[in-house]
């Protein structure tokens, strides 16, 4: 299987018919609800709460117009889902919400925090939904025996490696002969049947984040009669033009973008600014990776190289990307920059235990990924997510070179990419990973993959995105908006926020977010936008540049952000 000779041909009553028309079969609850704990345990600990509800039903692992199930395999998949009812015995009658889990590969044990949180806000008159989408947790987990990445415990934690690639292929081969059964149309169409099948028929608001806006797009096309709204929140979207699409090899200029965004705030803030008068923080940093460039052996540099063959400049760029992503982890980049421009005896103390807690940090991250599926987070990233033909080696390190912070995931995916592709344009013949005798492990972009979705008359979407989202910039926010052919429509964009609206706006002395507050304003008003309250936006706290003492602790060991040990 190839994925790069065009869009796949996909049944014909599929291509007859309207996408958002699509019908899909019965599926089946055999066993039903049973009570279950908010809070899933990884360890496998007893929860002394049952508030919640949890089933698990019988989906077929290929919808009519996705893809046909092979004669000799299990017919049907498991999906697992999980509710917080409307409380006082009011299921039946109340409103339905839905929060879609990001990833591409996250279970939604990572939204259960959220849906406890929502269920009290919204004073438990609405039933809270979530689903683990096909292919993670405890829906039918992708997996191999062949990938080490997969084995609790491994050394290789959340990383697979290309020589592993071959087997697990012919291991999945052999188990579902296709891969579209875990593509994003068939995850929504999951969601889709089951509101359509099991809910109330009340009134339905769906939530995505990140990677879940794909699929509520999906979702969209799909038409489900009873759901009235739709929250969007750190937008992923390949429907437009294609400079408007978010695939992963554009990551690097996104980071770059944001990153000058946020470096350009430094002069707003009189003690960052007060330590670059002479350079600015941009032009300081600059400095920084062209000296590391040609003096790879300085002190500072070494130090940062921390005895690995890479280059310390992309270790750099890649150590700022990684803080960028969160609003209290960024507000290391300036003191660091300085610091390493001057890179004293001081500072080298200073980096020294910086650098050290980071790889702890980094170690405890790449822990056993529980219910995520590394394999299947690749699967969709390779199969929708990455341009096609694949940019080459020297252009992907172009593209991470030429900002000056960067994520720096597709350059260090291209491999993995031809790997699971096959792809045998010039970017990946070069290296011949994909010379294997089995399918890759990809599947055909389908009908729906670049189709901007007809929102109906009773439906109406709310956007949401931060202005400092590296990992979603807001130019996909505002494509998909203007692209969107519906008046019900409303794009609310955060000046300093970093990823994930409904986590990243703290406001006032309660525990919520704005982000939350708007979701359930949304819910409450069953999607009204003229309702909206948008109040909390008014109540965020200016933006500065000062580190807490936590932080300044943990990360420095010392008490000033810019100077001493």
């Amino acid at each position: 299987m190839q994925l790069h000779h065009g869009l796949a041909v996909l049944a014909a009553g599929f291509l007859r018919q309207a996408p958002r028309a699509l019908s899909h079969p019965s599926i089946n609850m055999p066993n039903g609800w049973y009570q279950c704990s908010t809070y899933t345990v990884l360890d496998g600990t007893d929860q002394s709460d049952n508030d919640a509800d949890c089933a698990m039903f019988e989906a077929p692992l290929c919808y009519p117009g996705i893809c046909e199930a092979p004669v000799d395999a299990n017919p049907t998949i498991d999906v697992f889902v999980k509710r917080m009812p409307a409380s006082m015995g009011k299921a039946k009658r109340a409103s339905n919400l839905w929060l879609i889990a990001g990833g591409p590969g996250a279970p939604s044990t990572d939204m259960e925090y959220l849906m406890e949180t929502l269920h009290a806000r919204l004073d438990g008159t609405v039933n809270v939904y979530m689903m683990d989408h096909r292919g993670t947790g405890r829906s039918t987990l992708l997996d191999c025996v062949a990938l080490q990445s997969m084995t609790k415990g491994s050394a290789s934690s959340r990383t697979i490696d290309p020589s592993e690639v071959p087997s697990c292929a012919r291991e999945l081969h052999r188990k579902y002969k296709t891969l579209a059964p875990f593509s994003t149309t068939s995850a929504a169409m999951d969601i889709s049947a089951f509101i359509s099948e099991y809910t109330n028929g009340a009134s339905t608001i769906v939530f995505g984040v990140s990677y879940g806006t794909m699929v509520v797009q999906r979702l969209m096309h799909f038409n489900p009669s009873n759901v009235t709204g739709y929250v969007l929140d750190s937008i992923v979207t390949y429907s437009g033009a294609p400079g408007d699409r978010a695939y992963l090899t554009n990551v690097d200029a996104d980071f770059g973008d944001v990153g000058e965004r946020f470096m350009a705030l430094c002069a707003q803030d009189s003690k960052c600014d007060s330590h670059f008068k002479t350079t600015d923080l941009s032009a300081t940093l600059h400095n920084v990776l062209s000296i590391f460039d040609s003096v790879s052996n300085s002190t500072c540099a070494t130090l940062i190289r921390n005895s690995t063959d890479v280059q310390p400049s992309v270790i750099l760029r890649r150590t700022l990307g990684r803080l960028m992503k969160d609003s209290q982890m960024r507000l290391m980049i300036p003191p660091l920059v300085y610091r390493i421009s001057r890179c004293g005896t001081d500072d080298v103390n200073v980096l020294t235990h910086f650098f050290k807690h980071r790889y702890a940090m980094n170690l405890k991250t790449n822990e056993d990924p529980g219910h995520t599926s590394v394999l299947l987070h690749h699967l969709i990233v390779f199969s929708e997510m990455w341009e096609i033909p694949t940019p080459s080696h020297t252009e992907l390190r172009n593209r991470l070179m030429d900002v000056n912070i960067a994520s720096g995931s597709a350059f260090y995916s291209r491999c993995l990419y031809c790997a699971f592709s096959k792809d045998i344009s010039p970017g990946c013949d070069e290296i011949e990973l994909g010379r294997y005798d089995a399918d890759g492990i990809t599947y055909p972009r389908d009908q729906l993959w670049n189709k901007i979705p007809i929102l109906p008359g009773q439906a109406s979407v709310l956007l949401m995105n931060g202005k400092l989202d590296s990992l979603t910039h807001f130019k996909y926010a505002t494509a998909l908006f203007e692209a969107l052919d519906t008046t019900r429509k409303k794009l609310i964009l955060f000046d300093n926020a970093p990823h994930s609206i409904i986590d990243s706006t703290p406001f006032g002395e309660d525990d919520y977010t704005c982000g939350e507050e708007l979701l359930a304003s949304f819910v409450a008003n069953n999607g009204d936008l003229e309702r909206l309250d948008t109040s909390c936006i008014a109540k965020l706290p200016a933006f500065n540049m000062t580190l807490t003492p936590e932080y300044l602790h943990n990360f420095f060991g010392t008490n000033d952000a810019y100077d001493g040990a």
